[in-house]
């Protein structure tokens, strides 16, 4: 959404919204993948395990970075790596996010 100079919503964008229109968020949605489509039981995933111990070197040694931080760039590095392979890398950005946990 464009925010005002102020940072406050801009009036426009707000009675868009407000009337149904999502128009202003459409450039926050991430490009089409073989992600986005509905799940269904022919959906399959991986997991691989990754020591603790290592991410806590690692971001002793890089400074103001979060272990998430450091997951997302994993993952998205991998995500990256398997679009491209499937010849599907979007040409936009893709986001994603890791809950924080309850303190």
């Amino acid at each position: 959404m464009k925010m005002a100079g102020d940072g406050a919503f801009s009036l426009k964008n707000l009675r868009g919204l407000l009337s149904g229109d999502l128009g202003s968020l459409m450039s926050k949605v991430g490009p089409q993948t073989r992600f986005g489509g509905d799940v269904s039981a022919h959906r399959v995933f991986e997991a691989v395990g990754l020591p603790l111990s290592e991410f806590k070197v690692v971001r002793q040694q890089v400074g103001d970075v979060t272990i998430n931080d450091m997951f997302l760039c994993i993952v998205g590095g991998a995500l990256r790596r398997y679009l491209k392979s499937k010849r599907e890398l979007p040409d936009t950005s893709m986001a994603a996010m890791v809950p924080n946990p309850a303190p």
